[in-house]
């Protein structure tokens, strides 16, 4: 039991009690004795004809499962004291009384808030002027039910013998309140599946129980914990109330993974990262009539708002951006649900809205991790960043790809957020094993509409893999974004290992992808240089050995950076890439192979077309393409600035189109 005041003052009252004794419910003496108090203590302003009041300064309160004690400090000469709560009242020779002393009959009100006076009186003058004083009573938790028994529907429990009586809810709403002995509901009237919740009241020093909640399968024959319902999330911790008799709880997060914890908060974010969101918690059973609550959805409270378009989810930390996913897997089960029939009203897809600026920079990690983390479930809904700033994310990792948002669903919209200098560094796992893998920075696979994002002092890089500014593989719509950086292709380590497709906007815009009006300012591609060992042979052509291993007689060198945009990597047929600007483009270290025979292929806009490429009315200026190898030998860079719209059969260099298999006007 919490105390309201310390140990040493609560032994003080004692003494004090066992010294001056109490008198309760008694009435003051019509005249003569003694008076009472001590002269000196502080005066509660005091005229001639009425006693002092009490100071409310004085008054405090000490809890324990035993004694309930008001002190207050003694007003001079007043001989009795008399504290009125609601229609208790309690008179005192003493300046204490312990309330919950049973000859006094002391009613607490059931909400626990104590609203009392306190008037001095005496034999010589008016009593004073009482003094008010309002106390939350802490209070002790009853012992929760105890489901007992469970047959022919009727559900049973253990009481508390300090509970006065209980209430019973179904489904959330009371049923009705029963008194101490009736610990019995009939179940047999109640069609389907229901939850049942059983509450244990007290009378204001005995508060109210954890409730018992179980819920009823459909045929009335067997009983399971219900999960948890009330939530709080608070800087990255998840919070939840107790459930009555559970000691151990099954938290479950996206990915269903589970942790078991007795404690009734579970930490989502710390030092070294983001654990993942929290999908529900648990409660798990001790009782053998009940079984462990069965993993349904909940309702967590990660964002503020309705999601709807007039009141969107507000999202304002790091954090909150997570949660997203939260929503969205929602949003997922109920549309598998209504297409499986099983609810008649198709769910409503989320809004959502960035209202703060998001730093990054304040995510603790460690140097080599991550300070945000993709969006893994599928997007659904709306996400409008409000022209707000993503500033200082960091991703590190070893294989894969990495993008905001995963997949974007058709009729979903990102739109309207700027990214400031963003850090994202896909590393080589080892020299035998490159990773061909993927950077971009909102999605990696996009079917519905990316608007205005805004990427500028990109730095990524990956190994054996593909970059891009906006999103990795496009079926839907790309338009109004700007990206500006620089991208670093690194060598892995394995002979021959070339980088894949890279542009500013998208890696690959496919059949019914539309890629338009986006702009790439200073925008710096850079490849790097790998090594193939060249083996000394014999003179029968054979490689020489020496202690079992081959001899190098020289390494052969080349650039590792092929298939590379401004705007598109590659665009395939049924694409369409159109009025795209592109100014201040370099690309250096580029693999030395651009003729039809080398295969690769170099555009201002688009690397290689299948598609549409339209110049519309945006600017695209001619940009500065080199390299630092030629025939197998590394040599001083050879610079060379592409001014030919389309590239030719020799040169699969161009300012708009590097090598065109479709259309270009």
């Amino acid at each position: 039991m919490k105390k309201k005041v310390n140990y040493l003052l609560t032994i003080a009252v004692g003494i004090l009690l066992a010294f001056c004794g109490l008198v309760g419910c008694a009435k003051a003496a019509p005249g003569g004795g003694k008076p009472g108090g001590t002269p000196g203590e502080t005066p509660g302003g005091e005229d001639n004809g009425r006693y002092a009041s009490v100071v409310a300064s004085t008054i405090s309160v000490t809890e324990t499962d035993s004694i309930f004690m008001v002190s207050w400090g003694r007003v001079p000469d007043a001989s009795s004291y008399t504290l009125v709560c609601g229609e208790s009242t309690v008179t005192v020779n003493s300046a204490a009384v312990n309330l919950r002393k049973a000859e006094y009959e002391f009613k607490f009100p059931a909400n626990g808030i104590l609203e009392m006076t306190i008037t001095a009186k005496g034999y010589y003058k008016e009593d004073s002027e009482p003094t008010k004083f309002t106390y939350k009573v802490e209070g002790v938790l009853l012992r929760s039910p105890v489901i007992t028994k469970y047959e022919n529907g009727i559900l049973e429990w253990a009481a508390d013998g300090n509970a006065v009586d209980y209430t019973v809810k179904v489904d959330g709403a009371a049923v009705f309140r029963a008194d101490s002995k009736s610990v019995k509901y009939d179940t047999k009237n109640d069609v389907g599946t229901h939850s049942v919740e059983i509450v244990a009241n007290g009378d204001g020093i005995y508060f109210k129980s954890a409730s018992a909640a179980v819920n009823i399968n459909e045929k009335h024959t067997a009983l399971c914990l219900a999960p948890v319902t009330e939530y709080k999330v608070e800087n990255g911790t998840l919070s939840w109330s107790p459930v009555g008799g559970v000691e151990k709880y099954l938290v479950v997060d996206l990915d269903r993974s589970a942790t078991l914890v007795t404690e009734t908060s579970y930490e989502m974010e710390g030092v070294l990262g983001y654990k993942n969101i929290v999908y529900g918690v648990y409660p798990v059973s001790d009782n053998p009539l009940v079984r462990d609550a069965e993993i349904t959805a909940v309702d967590i409270p990660y964002l503020r708002g309705k999601g709807t378009a007039s009141e969107p989810y507000l999202i304002t930390t790091p954090f909150e951006l997570r949660a997203v996913d939260y929503y969205e897997s929602l949003y997922a089960e109920a549309l598998a649900a209504f297409n499986a029939g099983k609810i008649k009203t198709a769910p409503t897809k989320n809004n959502y809205r960035i209202e703060k600026d998001l730093d990054y920079a304040a995510v603790a990690a460690g140097d080599e991790e991550s300070n945000i983390f993709t969006l893994a479930k599928p997007f659904y809904g709306t996400l409008d960043g409000n022209g707000k700033t993503v500033k200082g994310m960091r991703v590190c990792y070893d294989g894969g790809y990495w993008a905001l948002f995963d997949y974007l669903v058709a009729g979903s919209v990102v739109k309207d957020i700027t990214f400031d200098e963003p850090t994202i560094d896909n590393a080589v796992q080892d020299e035998t094993h490159p990773i061909n893998a993927s950077v971009a920075t909102v999605a990696y696979y996009n079917y519905g509409t990316v608007s205005g994002i805004t990427v500028k002092n990109a730095a990524y890089t990956s190994a054996g893999g593909e970059i891009s500014g906006i999103v990795s593989h496009n079926y839907g719509v790309i338009e109004k974004c700007a990206v500006s950086g620089t991208f670093k292709l690194k060598v892995t380590g394995l002979d021959s290992q070339a980088c894949y497709e890279t542009a500013g906007i998208a890696t690959e815009n496919c059949g019914g992808g539309t890629v338009k009006n986006n702009s790439v300012k200073n925008l710096t591609i850079d490849g790097d240089f790998a090594q193939s060992p060249i083996y000394k042979l014999d003179s029968n052509g054979n490689v020489v050995y020496v202690d079992g291993k081959p001899v190098i007689e020289r390494y052969s060198y080349y650039n590792n950076a092929r298939t590379v945009a401004g705007i598109v990597a590659v665009n395939r047929k049924g694409g369409t890439v159109s009025d795209n600007g592109v100014s201040g483009l370099k690309m250096t270290n580029m693999l030395n192979s651009y003729s039809a025979d080398g295969g690769f292929e170099f555009g201002g806009v688009v690397a290689y077309n299948a598609g549409a490429v339209v110049k519309g009315t945006a600017t695209v200026d001619s940009y500065v393409w080199s390299t630092s190898t030629k025939d197998g030998v590394k040599v001083s860079p050879i610079t060379d600035t592409v001014t030919q719209d389309v590239g030719t059969a020799s040169d699969l260099r161009g300012k708009y189109v590097g090598k065109n298999d479709g259309t270009f006007n």
